[in-house]
């Protein structure tokens, strides 16, 4: 299984920074998320707009086919580019993903084309495990941009809110980063959240 990193976004609600390259303690939230897939995943692609910038975190980088389409066409992007059949997709602005929470997606992703989380009444595509077969669908969807839009075509698993509660009582794999409020609280959480 391989990892996907979704990083394509324009972060218009933080200032048009590249967030991934936002700080958090020592480390960027791209550098802690590449530390944290390291230990479980054989390739770890980034997807970017600005493939650039991501040269030097020694990982696999390709750029969206695509840009301004959103997630979807990174999801695209990313399976596309993977040798593994399936794939663990996460982005980079989530700096509180908790490895006992990939390592539940991977032992249970079997059996399926997608594994998705429950959480607070919605599901969290970008915290999902991905097969490879997904992709004719995913191109097919493309016109609808959500990232679930595909999902009636495959066959989807759900976790339930009460098995993710187990092992992430309080939600944060799926806090994200999306203004300077959140990246204020994020900060101030820091260290307290660990991974």
């Amino acid at each position: 299984m391989n990892a996907i990193i979704l990083s394509g976004g324009k972060g218009s609600r933080i200032g048009y920074r590249e967030k991934a390259f936002l700080k958090l303690g020592k480390d960027t939230f791209i550098g802690r998320k590449i530390k944290l897939l390291k230990q479980f995943f054989e390739e770890i692609i980034i997807v970017a707009n600005k493939p650039g910038l991501y040269k030097s975190l020694g990982v696999k980088v390709v750029k969206d086919e695509k840009e301004g389409v959103g997630p979807l066409m990174g999801l695209y992007t990313g399976l596309k580019n993977s040798s593994a059949k399936l794939n663990f997709a996460t982005t980079s602005d989530t700096p509180f993903l908790k490895k006992n929470l990939i390592q539940y997606l991977i032992k249970n992703a079997k059996g399926c084309d997608v594994l998705v989380p429950r959480w607070q009444g919605n599901i969290e595509p970008l915290c999902a495990v991905y097969s490879r077969r997904c992709i004719p669908y995913i191109k097919r969807a493309m016109k609808y941009g959500s990232v679930r839009s595909f999902y009636r075509s495959v066959n989807v698993k759900y976790v339930s809110q009460s098995i993710i509660k187990k092992i992430d009582p309080g939600g944060l794999s799926f806090f994200n980063v999306n203004t300077l409020k959140d990246y204020d609280k994020a900060r101030t959480m820091g260290g307290k959240a660990k991974c």
